[in-house]
């Protein structure tokens, strides 16, 4: 920049343009569901939803399309009867006790009350088509048999969507040159593309949904606190059922250092999310390493109050 004055005056416009967007006032959209819509998108997870608004946008759908996210992760924490209250608070402790609290500046924000939640599902209008999408991993697919379960009462056509699916489908011949396990990981881009194609969807029918429904039921009753796919089904297995695979992670780690000396738990954690078969959360890796320090099969140096925090070692025990 200092050598060029046409590249510094490029970057000072673009910078007052950055000034300007980011210092004008906000015009905020409520996605929530409207009378006057004519699709109701319900997604699992924080990072599909927002790829999702953006497509939305994208496609000039904002008004037509509403949306309610499922905020919570369903592949660990007890699901045992959480559509009553009893069982959400008892999910509510297990995470409280559990799962990092650092990792949600405001842990409550991500529960919906099954109250709230009808509430949402009330504003949907009988004319409005639903759109669920889940993927093919433990998390999405056991949120979506939880939606369609809340939903079991109305009359809409329901479309059951498959992102990941849909995206290989579309943009790969086989086998696919990327495997996606979440559909969080899918770009704006393709979803531009994968929700054009959702309209030509059929609707499942009555038997379908009572299927989905069964299957929830059956979730719930269920008493683990680890969920994974296995042949096509969701799964429930110990709690224990990564550790040995973390464990594997840092040995794997150590292998490339000429000593062994303590890693980032954010480095293992990261590599081992790279080279899971499954769709795990950073949070339930974390809270596993946690309890691999307490077992004495790995040392610690530093305070885990968060995974930059400290770093972990296999133990010489």
């Amino acid at each position: 920049m200092k050598d060029n004055k046409d590249v510094e005056e490029q970057c000072y416009d673009r910078l007052i343009q950055i000034y300007e967007k980011m210092s004008a006032p906000r015009v905020t959209h409520s996605w929530e569901p409207t009378e006057n819509c004519a699709r109701v998108h319900i997604v699992v997870g924080d990072s599909f939803a927002g790829s999702m608004k953006n497509a939305l946008r994208t496609l000039g759908r904002e008004h037509s399309d509403t949306f309610i996210c499922l905020r919570d992760h369903f592949a660990y924490g007890p699901l045992w009867h959480i559509h009553e209250e009893e069982g959400m608070l008892q999910r509510q402790e297990w995470l409280q006790n559990h799962i990092h609290p650092g990792h949600d500046e405001d842990r409550d924000a991500i529960f919906y009350s099954n109250d709230q939640l009808i509430q949402l599902f009330d504003r949907i209008p009988p004319s409005a088509s639903i759109y669920v999408w889940g993927a093919n991993n433990a998390h999405e697919q056991s949120g979506l048999r939880y939606a369609i379960y809340m939903l079991r009462d109305h009359s809409n056509k329901i479309v059951v969507c498959d992102a990941v699916q849909a995206e290989q489908q579309l943009f790969h011949t086989s086998p696919p040159l990327q495997q996606w396990y979440y559909s969080g990981e899918l770009n704006t881009e393709k979803l531009l593309t994968i929700l054009k194609h959702s309209l030509t969807h059929s609707p499942i029918d009555v038997e379908e949904r009572q299927r989905l429904e069964q299957e929830w039921l059956e979730l719930a009753e269920d008493t683990g606190n680890l969920r994974v796919m296995q042949d096509g089904k969701v799964t429930t297995v110990p709690v224990d059922y990564y550790d040995t695979y973390l464990l594997q992670t840092v040995e794997q780690l150590h292998q490339l250092q000429k000593e062994v000396h303590f890693i980032k738990s954010a480095r293992v954690i990261g590599q081992a999310l790279s080279s899971a078969q499954q769709y795990v959360s950073d949070c339930y890796f974390e809270y596993r390493l946690r309890e691999l320090i307490y077992a004495g099969k790995l040392e610690i140096k530093g305070i885990p109050r968060a995974m930059r925090y400290y770093s972990v070692k296999k133990s010489n025990t």
